[in-house]
Protein backbone atom coordinates (compact mmCIF):
# COMPACT_ATOMS: atom_id res chain seq x y z
CA UNK A 1 0.00 0.00 0.00
CA UNK A 2 1.18 3.77 -0.80
CA UNK A 3 0.39 6.87 0.13
CA UNK A 4 1.17 10.43 -1.11
CA UNK A 5 2.27 12.28 2.07
CA UNK A 6 3.36 15.93 2.25
CA UNK A 7 5.47 15.67 5.48
CA UNK A 8 9.05 16.96 7.00
CA UNK A 9 11.42 14.06 6.86
CA UNK A 10 11.90 14.48 10.11
CA UNK A 11 8.02 13.61 11.37
CA UNK A 12 8.11 9.50 9.32
CA UNK A 13 9.59 7.77 11.72
CA UNK A 14 7.12 9.58 14.19
CA UNK A 15 4.16 9.30 12.06
CA UNK A 16 1.74 6.59 14.64
CA UNK A 17 2.63 9.41 17.49
CA UNK A 18 -0.11 10.29 19.15
CA UNK A 19 -2.25 13.76 18.18
CA UNK A 20 -3.09 16.13 21.15
CA UNK A 21 -6.94 16.90 21.42
CA UNK A 22 -8.89 19.65 20.31
CA UNK A 23 -10.69 21.84 21.75
CA UNK A 24 -13.69 23.67 21.12
CA UNK A 25 -13.94 26.42 23.31
CA UNK A 26 -17.45 27.90 24.22
CA UNK A 27 -16.64 30.14 27.40
CA UNK A 28 -17.47 33.74 26.65
CA UNK A 29 -19.24 36.57 27.91
CA UNK A 30 -23.42 36.35 27.50
CA UNK A 31 -23.47 39.44 25.52
CA UNK A 32 -21.66 39.63 22.34
CA UNK A 33 -20.63 37.46 19.68
CA UNK A 34 -19.83 33.09 19.88
CA UNK A 35 -16.60 32.69 19.25
CA UNK A 36 -15.26 29.75 19.54
CA UNK A 37 -11.91 27.97 18.96
CA UNK A 38 -10.48 25.10 17.98
CA UNK A 39 -6.89 23.81 18.57
CA UNK A 40 -5.01 21.43 16.14
CA UNK A 41 -1.78 20.00 17.22
CA UNK A 42 0.14 17.22 15.76
CA UNK A 43 0.02 15.49 12.00
CA UNK A 44 -2.70 15.57 9.61
CA UNK A 45 -3.99 12.03 8.99
CA UNK A 46 -7.57 10.55 8.77
CA UNK A 47 -8.40 10.68 12.56
CA UNK A 48 -7.08 13.88 13.34
CA UNK A 49 -9.13 15.48 10.70
CA UNK A 50 -12.29 12.95 11.79
CA UNK A 51 -11.75 14.80 14.78
CA UNK A 52 -11.59 18.60 13.22
CA UNK A 53 -14.67 18.14 11.29
CA UNK A 54 -16.65 16.84 13.74
CA UNK A 55 -15.51 19.85 16.42
CA UNK A 56 -16.16 22.23 13.37
CA UNK A 57 -20.32 20.87 12.52
CA UNK A 58 -20.13 21.03 16.75
CA UNK A 59 -19.59 24.56 16.69
CA UNK A 60 -22.06 24.96 14.12
CA UNK A 61 -24.72 23.66 15.83
CA UNK A 62 -23.56 25.30 19.29
CA UNK A 63 -24.56 28.46 17.65
CA UNK A 64 -21.53 29.39 17.07
CA UNK A 65 -20.57 33.31 14.88
CA UNK A 66 -17.29 32.48 14.23
CA UNK A 67 -14.63 29.66 14.53
CA UNK A 68 -10.86 30.33 15.56
CA UNK A 69 -8.51 27.31 14.25
CA UNK A 70 -5.51 27.38 15.85
CA UNK A 71 -2.52 25.46 13.99
CA UNK A 72 0.18 23.74 14.82
CA UNK A 73 1.28 21.09 12.81
CA UNK A 74 4.57 19.16 10.39
CA UNK A 75 2.29 18.49 7.90
CA UNK A 76 0.33 14.68 7.40
CA UNK A 77 -0.93 12.98 4.65
CA UNK A 78 -2.40 14.75 1.35
CA UNK A 79 -5.52 12.60 1.46
CA UNK A 80 -6.92 14.38 4.47
CA UNK A 81 -5.62 17.64 4.19
CA UNK A 82 -7.52 17.22 0.94
CA UNK A 83 -10.59 16.74 2.66
CA UNK A 84 -10.34 19.08 5.70
CA UNK A 85 -9.73 21.75 3.03
CA UNK A 86 -12.69 20.75 1.01
CA UNK A 87 -14.33 21.01 4.74
CA UNK A 88 -12.73 24.58 5.87
CA UNK A 89 -14.02 25.93 2.05
CA UNK A 90 -17.48 24.85 2.31
CA UNK A 91 -18.14 25.87 6.10
CA UNK A 92 -20.75 28.21 6.67
CA UNK A 93 -19.54 30.24 9.17
CA UNK A 94 -16.70 32.98 9.48
CA UNK A 95 -13.42 30.86 10.01
CA UNK A 96 -10.03 32.84 10.85
CA UNK A 97 -7.18 29.73 10.97
CA UNK A 98 -3.88 31.58 13.38
CA UNK A 99 -0.72 29.37 12.69
CA UNK A 100 0.68 29.18 16.33
CA UNK A 101 4.40 26.92 15.91
CA UNK A 102 3.92 25.64 12.50
CA UNK A 103 2.01 25.26 9.55
CA UNK A 104 4.69 23.19 7.71
CA UNK A 105 3.80 21.03 4.58
CA UNK A 106 0.47 19.53 4.21
CA UNK A 107 -0.78 22.21 7.53
CA UNK A 108 0.14 24.95 4.87
CA UNK A 109 -2.25 23.35 2.25
CA UNK A 110 -5.04 23.53 4.32
CA UNK A 111 -4.08 27.07 6.02
CA UNK A 112 -4.46 28.42 2.46
CA UNK A 113 -7.94 27.47 2.51
CA UNK A 114 -8.86 29.80 5.39
CA UNK A 115 -10.73 33.04 4.29
CA UNK A 116 -8.59 34.40 7.09
CA UNK A 117 -5.04 33.58 7.79
CA UNK A 118 -2.28 35.02 10.80
CA UNK A 119 0.66 33.70 12.28
CA UNK A 120 2.41 34.44 15.31
CA UNK A 121 5.77 35.76 15.09
CA UNK A 122 7.56 32.96 17.02
CA UNK A 123 6.01 30.34 14.17
CA UNK A 124 7.10 29.58 11.34
CA UNK A 125 5.36 28.52 7.52
CA UNK A 126 6.51 25.21 5.21
CA UNK A 127 5.64 25.04 1.61
CA UNK A 128 7.00 21.87 -0.59
CA UNK A 129 5.92 19.09 -2.98
CA UNK A 130 4.50 16.06 -1.67
CA UNK A 131 6.39 12.83 -1.35
CA UNK A 132 5.28 9.10 -1.89
CA UNK A 133 5.33 6.34 1.64
CA UNK A 134 4.43 2.86 1.89
CA UNK A 135 5.87 -0.56 0.52
CA UNK A 136 6.68 -0.64 -3.34
CA UNK A 137 6.86 -2.93 -5.63
CA UNK A 138 6.63 -3.70 -9.76
CA UNK A 139 7.74 -3.07 -12.88
CA UNK A 140 9.33 0.12 -14.75
CA UNK A 141 6.28 1.12 -15.96
CA UNK A 142 5.00 1.24 -12.06
CA UNK A 143 7.64 3.53 -11.30
CA UNK A 144 7.28 5.81 -14.06
CA UNK A 145 2.96 5.65 -13.42
CA UNK A 146 4.56 6.73 -9.51
CA UNK A 147 6.18 9.65 -10.77
CA UNK A 148 3.68 10.50 -12.72
CA UNK A 149 1.37 10.45 -9.87
CA UNK A 150 3.65 12.46 -8.22
CA UNK A 151 4.10 15.23 -10.92
CA UNK A 152 0.03 15.48 -11.38
CA UNK A 153 -0.46 16.00 -7.06
CA UNK A 154 2.30 18.66 -7.37
CA UNK A 155 0.79 20.52 -9.90
CA UNK A 156 -2.83 20.22 -8.07
CA UNK A 157 -1.11 22.06 -4.76
CA UNK A 158 1.01 24.71 -6.51
CA UNK A 159 -2.38 25.43 -8.24
CA UNK A 160 -4.20 25.73 -4.70
CA UNK A 161 -1.31 27.74 -3.24
CA UNK A 162 -1.19 30.16 -6.29
CA UNK A 163 -4.36 31.02 -5.99
CA UNK A 164 -4.71 31.73 -2.22
CA UNK A 165 -1.77 33.42 -2.16
CA UNK A 166 -2.33 35.51 -5.11
CA UNK A 167 0.79 34.49 -6.53
CA UNK A 168 2.25 33.19 -10.08
CA UNK A 169 2.34 29.43 -10.67
CA UNK A 170 6.08 29.63 -12.08
CA UNK A 171 7.08 31.02 -8.69
CA UNK A 172 4.92 28.35 -6.50
CA UNK A 173 6.62 25.74 -8.87
CA UNK A 174 9.91 26.90 -8.69
CA UNK A 175 10.00 27.02 -4.89
CA UNK A 176 8.40 23.43 -4.70
CA UNK A 177 10.69 22.02 -7.05
CA UNK A 178 13.88 23.09 -5.39
CA UNK A 179 12.89 21.86 -2.29
CA UNK A 180 11.60 23.23 1.19
CA UNK A 181 10.43 26.83 1.45
CA UNK A 182 10.94 27.69 4.81
CA UNK A 183 8.68 31.34 5.92
CA UNK A 184 9.33 33.04 8.87
CA UNK A 185 6.54 35.85 9.67
CA UNK A 186 8.00 38.84 7.47
CA UNK A 187 8.27 36.46 4.15
CA UNK A 188 4.70 34.90 4.78
CA UNK A 189 3.44 38.73 4.93
CA UNK A 190 5.33 39.29 1.74
CA UNK A 191 4.14 36.51 -0.41
CA UNK A 192 0.78 36.31 1.19
CA UNK A 193 0.90 33.00 2.54
CA UNK A 194 -0.65 35.13 5.97
CA UNK A 195 -2.85 38.03 5.81
CA UNK A 196 -1.26 39.53 9.16
CA UNK A 197 0.72 38.52 12.66
CA UNK A 198 -1.13 38.83 15.87
CA UNK A 199 0.21 38.42 19.39
CA UNK A 200 -1.51 34.71 20.10
CA UNK A 201 -4.62 32.74 19.30
CA UNK A 202 -6.16 33.77 22.49
CA UNK A 203 -5.61 37.81 22.11
CA UNK A 204 -8.05 37.15 18.60
CA UNK A 205 -10.57 35.10 20.04
CA UNK A 206 -10.69 37.95 23.39
CA UNK A 207 -10.76 40.76 21.02
CA UNK A 208 -13.62 38.98 18.96
CA UNK A 209 -15.94 38.16 22.03
CA UNK A 210 -15.54 41.32 23.32
CA UNK A 211 -16.41 43.05 20.41
CA UNK A 212 -13.81 44.24 19.30
CA UNK A 213 -10.91 44.50 16.14
CA UNK A 214 -7.93 42.16 16.25
CA UNK A 215 -4.80 43.98 16.77
CA UNK A 216 -3.01 42.28 13.35
CA UNK A 217 0.57 43.88 11.94
CA UNK A 218 0.42 43.91 8.48
CA UNK A 219 2.94 45.17 5.47
CA UNK A 220 3.53 48.93 5.43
Amino acid sequence: MRKICAVLMMFVLSACAPVRPLVAQTDQPSAGPVIMKLSFEGRIDSDSVNAAIRLMNQAKAAGADLLVIEINSGGGEVDAGFRWSRAIETYKLPIICVVEGEADSMAAYVLMSCPSRLMTKRSNIMIHAPSLSGDFYGQAKDFRDLSRQLEVATLAMAEHFAKHMGQPMALIMAHMNDGDWWMEWTEALTVRAVDGIVDSPEAVVDALRNGQTPSIQTLP
